[in-house]
């Protein structure tokens, strides 16, 4: 190929074009980016500040960057603390030490002229006092102690997140029965949040043992609705839904003209799940329908449920019930969020009603405070920034309980869940 030339098939490269995407969708962010502005909460002195950082590469790349970073200023401030500790017992030790010996020879002034041995030690004491040679050692000294306090001033680290290491999620006990809510398989309508079996509904195949299809254990295999036709086996299900080799799919359900038809889903007491579909297929729906089930069946399951749009009415209610909260009850809330990324002094010293991403982390530590046994949350990440996003997951993966999320986020679920419903559209 002649220099500067290119082969036909080969388009021209791309020069002067520049795309600035502010996301925090870890996947999109690792397909396109090059670069990373990174905005990061840094602690300097006794500070924290915010910085923008340029890191080369993609999320995943940056993230390792800030990491191998991060480990090698931890390494720096702990040696320079080291070493001004150590110079502060040095220095202190000489300070004792001098003034002991200031001591013994304002006490010997008066010893006898023939007494050599008291004499001479007389005189060390006097040179090893802050007088004379040794006050400008002890000076120099000094001067190495606050340079030693400088250096570890000047180190900027990483600001301490908690990212989601909370102690209240972990020591939920969750409950005692096998099973908390269970759909039995057919047809959810739209607009309603009852499940039509098929001996409720005679045009309606439904899924169960008669049919082929399993519950929430397997796929749905052969179940069939009329004027529809959809994948029969397990192969052909897998090409409707993204894999996530990483995350069993345990259950399939389907959008038709009629409702979502599902097979029987079952909630067991520390479940993790995750309902994952596009938009309109009927995500909502089922998790409508499961809420109506635990509040139609006779045994009480204590739950927490956030919805995925709050309003002005929620804010205020939340606001009310933590002023209403006694000291230590209000601190232990305030240290959850604390720990899921939120400023808890920013929230008591606002004018007006938090933002609907630190309105969620409120009402899940409001909830969490009466040990629920069941999470059940719409959309969780919307309005909240990537750590904010990793420290709910870590937290939720933490909690001992039965979870159900219905979520777009990959990466979120990864952490969050242990197994997917997929709704099909």
């Amino acid at each position: 190929m002649t220099p500067g030339k290119h082969p036909a098939h080969c388009p021209h490269p791309r020069r002067g074009r520049v795309g600035i995407v502010v996301s925090h969708d870890i996947e999109l962010i690792d397909q396109v980016a090059i670069r990373c502005a990174c905005f990061e909460r840094r602690h300097i002195g006794h500070n924290n500040v915010t910085t923008i950082t340029m890191r080369p590469g993609n999320y995943t790349a940056a993230l390792a960057d800030a990491q191998t970073q991060q480990a090698g200023e931890c390494h720096a401030l702990d040696q320079a603390s080291k070493e001004a500790a150590r110079l502060q017992r040095e220095s202190a030790s000489r300070r004792h030490d001098a003034a002991l010996a200031a001591t013994s020879w304002r006490a010997n002034r008066t010893i006898d002229r023939k007494d050599h041995d008291a004499r001479n030690a007389a005189k060390l004491a006097k040179m090893t006092s802050v007088d004379g040679s040794a006050g400008s050692t002890q000076a120099r000294l000094e001067a190495r102690v606050h340079a030693a306090q400088a250096t570890v001033d000047s180190i900027a680290v990483a600001a301490k997140r908690y990212d989601g290491d909370l102690t209240a999620f972990a020591e939920i006990e969750p409950s005692h029965a096998a099973e908390l809510v269970r759909l039995e398989a057919g047809v959810i309508p739209f607009g309603s949040s009852t499940v039509q079996t098929r001996a409720e509904s005679s045009g309606m195949v439904a899924g169960g043992a008669a049919d082929g299809t399993t519950g929430n254990h397997g796929t749905v295999k052969s179940a069939r609705h009329v004027g529809m036709t959809e994948p029969a086996s397990a192969a052909e299900t897998a090409e409707v839904i993204e894999p996530a080799p990483d995350i069993p799919i345990t259950a399939h359900a389907w959008h038709t003209s009629d409702g979502v038809r599902i097979p029987t889903l079952s909630v067991g007491s520390n479940d993790h799940i995750g309902i994952i579909g596009p938009n309109g297929a009927g995500k909502t729906t089922i998790l409508n329908a499961l809420l109506a089930r635990l509040d139609a069946q006779p045994s009480d399951v204590p739950r927490l449920v956030i919805a995925q749009n709050t309003t002005s009415d929620d804010a205020q209610a939340a606001l009310g019930q933590l002023a209403q909260l006694n000291p230590a009850e209000r601190g232990d809330v305030l240290s959850a969020m604390a720990q899921l990324n939120a400023d808890p002094d920013r929230m008591l010293a606002a004018s007006s009603e938090p933002s609907p991403g630190e309105l969620r982390k409120l009402l899940l530590c409001l909830g969490i405070h009466d040990r629920p046994h069941l999470i059940v949350m719409d959309e969780p990440t919307n309005h909240l920034d990537l750590h904010s996003r990793q420290a709910l997951a870590r937290a939720l993966a933490a909690y001992r309980g039965a979870v159900i999320v219905v979520s777009h986020n990959m990466p979120f679920l990864r952490e969050a869940v242990t197994q997917l419903w997929a709704v099909h559209a």
